[in-house]
């Protein structure tokens, strides 16, 4: 049974003007009364210099089940059909695929395809694995941690040590 499994509420921030280039940021404190924390990230991705944006066509296959990710994606239009054997389920805007799994350097466990015209921006593993191993004990721990929890490690991988 397919199911929807999470996305960002992007006709809110499209109505707010975060999702146009000419839409004014927010404050702020206007931020933190409008907004979640998932949109406010999710709105201040969108501009990131650090990420470039990428479309896929419906149909495209993102990653086979088993690969290796070099590229982690987030949704910013459109969904995923996310499938591993007899499981399914759609990803929306805001969701980020293949972050944990690019950075533990564990294969992909699922095949995600795009359901309908996808735009995403990227996030270059080889470099997010630098900013993590050049980020203070901290906050490479928090990172460490999460990377584990989001995929069910149990030992930690080498590329977070």
């Amino acid at each position: 049974m397919d199911s929807f499994f999470f996305g960002i509420n992007v006709q809110k921030l499209s109505q707010m003007g975060l999702l146009d280039s000419h839409g004014l940021p927010l404050t702020d404190a206007e931020q933190d009364t409008k907004l979640s924390s998932e949109e406010h990230l999710f709105s201040r991705l969108r501009s990131s210099s650090f990420l470039r944006s990428a479309i896929f066509s419906k149909g495209h296959t993102l990653f086979n089940q088993g690969d290796l990710v070099d590229e982690a994606h987030i949704i910013f239009q459109g969904q995923v059909r996310v499938t591993a054997g007899e499981t399914s389920f759609y990803m929306g805007p805001g969701a980020v695929i293949g972050l944990a799994e690019g950075i533990a350097q564990v294969p992909m466990p699922w095949t995600l395809q795009a359901e309908t015209l996808l735009n995403t921006r990227i996030i270059p593993i080889q470099r997010a694995a630098e900013e993590i191993r050049n980020t203070d004990a901290g906050l490479r721990s928090i990172c460490r941690v999460t990377v584990m929890r989001a995929i069910g490690l149990v030992n930690t991988p080498e590329s977070l040590r």
